[in-house]
């Protein structure tokens, strides 16, 4: 594999906030803080070009997560203002999961980091995690979208 030059994707992000990635089976996906606090994101879905960025509301100043736990789904993460880890599926739907931003509760202290891992070519176990006001790493991981409750993440130094 070559590595391509950098390209910029255009967008006005909030200072301070990294994108986040993931792919899956339909193509490709990002998601940004704007300026407005907002998440937007842009698609490239397989033999398409490369959609604008649209808007898919919520409330952040902190770098956001993105998953795909499902082959037709894909999920963003945030910290909102409350303080609490939010979602919202954004493409595609996935049975049980209404459309719009929906509260995890915990509180955290940073953005939200998260992870679908591929088991044998199949979707399997989604992984959400944050830093909370403990200064501890903690997780929600399952099957989307039954995930657990928090669990601090041991550290084994």
């Amino acid at each position: 594999m070559q590595w391509t030059p950098w390209v910029s994707l255009g967008g006005k992000l909030l200072p301070g906030t990294a994108p986040a990635s993931a792919g899956n089976a339909s193509g490709l996906f990002v998601a940004a803080v704007g300026t407005d606090h907002a998440i937007w994101v842009r698609e490239r879905l397989v033999g398409k070009t490369l959609s604008p960025w649209h808007s898919i509301g919520g409330k952040t100043a902190a770098d956001p997560g993105i998953a795909t736990p499902a082959p037709n789904a894909v999920v963003a993460f945030v910290r909102g203002t409350d303080g609490a880890a939010w979602y919202n599926e954004f493409f595609g739907r996935t049975t049980g999961v209404s459309a719009g931003w929906h509260s995890m509760h915990g509180k955290l202290t940073t953005g939200v980091s998260a992870i679908t891992q591929r088991e044998l070519g199949r979707y399997g176990r989604t992984s959400v995690f944050v830093l909370g006001t403990d200064n501890q790493p903690w997780t929600k991981s399952g099957t989307w979208p039954a995930l657990s409750s928090w669990v601090r993440v041991p550290l084994d130094y």
